[in-house]
């Protein structure tokens, strides 16, 4: 899943691109905390893998997906609060934004459990 994190890392830094260019400067800072938690999950893959020449425990995994997901929610409360002024605007943006990090959260989550486990007979 390293691979697919840095990919959605991308299209969320080429998010952040447009945005800037099209002088949308907090809607592009808006956009970061989507970041946080592809960027903790592919970092800590490559770091086991590379440097530790080991496999991701569950423990670790799970560990890290948390608190990346308790970083990007706090992230996208503080940036509805400072950067959105509309309300029309500040509900959906923080409905999505949390909906994404949670839905990618427990898409993780799975997918390090099921490797966890022992293959059935």
């Amino acid at each position: 899943m390293a691979a697919e994190c840095m990919v959605i890392s991308l299209i969320v830094l080429a998010i952040f691109v447009c945005f800037f260019k099209t002088k949308r400067k907090k809607w592009a800072y808006s956009s970061l905390p989507l970041l946080v938690l592809p960027l903790a999950n592919g970092i800590m893959s490559y770091f086991f893998k590379i440097v530790l020449k080991s496999e991701i425990t569950l423990y670790c995994a799970f560990i890290t997906v948390i608190v990346a997901l308790i970083v990007a929610c706090i992230w996208i409360g503080i940036c509805s609060m400072t950067m959105i002024t509309g309300k029309r605007t500040r509900i959906p943006y923080l409905g999505v934004m949390i909906l994404f990090n949670l839905l990618l959260a427990i898409i993780l989550i799975t997918h390090y459990y099921n490797l966890a486990a022992p293959a059935a007979v």
